[in-house]
């Protein structure tokens, strides 16, 4: 999904000035911001001034993009024939690109271009080149940075670039917002000759509800940053489309689509399209908090997955546990999600606690359902382990500590598919809980030796433990 939004981010940058972003721009840059603020104001005094002084031919709209093949001759006209060349804010813009970049936004580079456009054109292209020239080139004139021009401009012109795209241009195509975004892709800098009448097509090609989800998300990611615009992004991905599915069931949509051998965009789009309106609200409040271990996301993502199965934590571990045994190089995310919503509501707190202990820090969960741990090269911690105890609850009577480890050290020889945590959990489940506990006091103790003793002696881990852990290894094996 994030590839078609990324063209989206491309459309706000601007291609007008993206050639400023090079070394050459950079010149051009800090030769036009030497003019005083009556020349800085230019490019608002020229249009006007020079509006009706050159004749040219009515072709007015942008050529025939020899890149993509996309005519854009009659969806960014303007309805009056003066008998300007340029009749659209796009079609200004690309001449302004073609006849200052060469010459690095010198003073007056744009004047030729001006003097032959429209009336009605002169007046979004004097807006965006006014904003230019007199916030961002004297902004980025002593920058080093190459995307300082780009930059400024999505930041601080972002309403006149957009009145510019959109000047002339009719939306009465067929496709979506997600299309056009990908649409957009063709028109990055150094794709095309004539990049803002591209960016028009691409939207004239865009249905009425397409158009307002994309420029309403266009203006959110580059104002607000996309992470802050989930809301946008989604509207744009379903185009107000809306079906069957609870919020929990898109994952296996998503993994039965891409198994049929669509991507990830486009099963992306089907899957939301296809879930009611109310799910679709509650994937839009859970899907930042997905992987966050923050207090307050954890009501967001259990209202997505919806807990309302029969299954204990231990049986909903278990679940879990298969999911990645049997993944064979998939991602069994959808598979665990399903199992996490068949888990009793009761049982599920406990079950998203131990997936959050046992979380690495790095958004995966290397300790959890089956991951393979059982050589102790990544050593559960005592967090993780407790709980783990919590989620799996066990018995008052059962094994004790020694049989439990046994167990542990047989399953993991055994060749079951129960390798890592899978056995670790399943002899815990069997023994007594108090005996369980005084295992981990000496998994803990023993983990903590290992760590010290990485670089010691070879003797250094037996005596560590030794001297440190006598009492906890005392509580685990001496009879009660």
């Amino acid at each position: 999904m994030q590839k078609s939004f990324l063209a989206l981010t491309t459309l706000s940058a601007l291609a007008l000035f993206a050639a400023c972003g090079t070394d050459e721009g950079g010149d051009g840059a800090a030769d036009t911001s030497k003019a005083d603020s009556t020349d800085t104001a230019s490019g608002g005094d020229s249009a006007g001034d020079s509006a009706g002084d050159s004749a040219g031919d009515s072709a007015g709209d942008a050529a025939v993009d020899s890149q993509t093949g996309d005519s854009q001759a009659g969806d960014a006209v303007a309805d009056v024939d003066d008998g300007k060349k340029h009749k659209t804010c796009a079609a200004v813009g690309d001449c302004v690109l073609a006849a200052c970049a060469p010459k690095k936004f010198e003073k007056d580079c744009q004047n030729a271009c001006l003097a032959d456009s429209s009336d009605a054109a002169l007046v979004p292209a004097a807006g965006l080149l006014s904003c230019v020239q007199g916030t961002c080139l004297p902004a980025c004139k002593d920058s080093t940075d190459p995307g300082c021009l780009s930059d400024c401009i999505t930041k601080k012109c972002t309403s006149t670039f957009v009145a510019c795209i959109a000047h002339g241009t009719e939306t009465k195509g067929s496709g979506t917002c997600m299309e056009s975004a990908n649409c957009f892709e063709g028109c990055e800098t150094g794709k095309t000759s004539t990049p803002l009448a591209c960016y028009a097509a691409c939207l004239a090609k865009t249905d009425a509800i397409g158009a307002k989800a994309l420029s309403a998300m266009a203006e959110c990611m580059v104002s607000k940053g996309d992470s802050a615009c989930s809301k946008e992004m989604i509207d744009c991905v379903i185009s107000g489309k809306s079906g069957p599915l609870a919020c929990h069931e898109i994952f296996g949509c998503q993994t039965e689509c891409e198994a049929k051998g669509g991507n990830g965009d486009e099963c992306t789009s089907a899957c939301l399209s296809k879930l009611t309106k109310e799910a679709q609200d509650k994937f839009l409040k859970a899907m930042p908090c997905f992987g966050s271990k923050e207090p307050a996301c954890a009501a967001k993502v259990m209202g997505c997955i919806d807990p309302s199965g029969d299954q204990t934590c231990l049986q909903t571990f278990i679940c879990a546990e298969a999911c990645t045994a049997n993944a064979k190089g998939k991602d069994p995310e959808s598979c665990i999600f399903s199992c996490f919503h068949k888990a009793k509501k009761t049982a599920a707190p406990a079950f998203s606690a131990a997936m959050a202990a046992c979380d690495d820090g790095t958004g995966d969960a290397k300790p959890m359902p089956g991951d393979p741990t059982p050589t102790g090269d990544e050593p559960l911690t005592k967090a993780c382990m407790t709980a783990l105890v919590t989620c799996i609850d066990p018995p008052v009577q059962g094994m004790k500590c020694p049989e439990i480890m046994a167990c542990n050290e047989q399953c993991q020889k055994s060749g079951s598919n129960e390798k890592g945590m899978g056995c670790s959990v399943n002899c815990a489940a069997k023994g007594a809980k108090a005996e369980v506990e005084a295992m981990i006091d000496f998994i803990d103790c023993n983990t903590t030796c290992t760590a010290k003793c990485k670089t010691g002696a070879s003797d250094c881990q037996p005596k560590c433990v030794q001297s440190t852990c006598a009492a906890a290894l005392a509580k685990c094996m001496l009879p009660k």
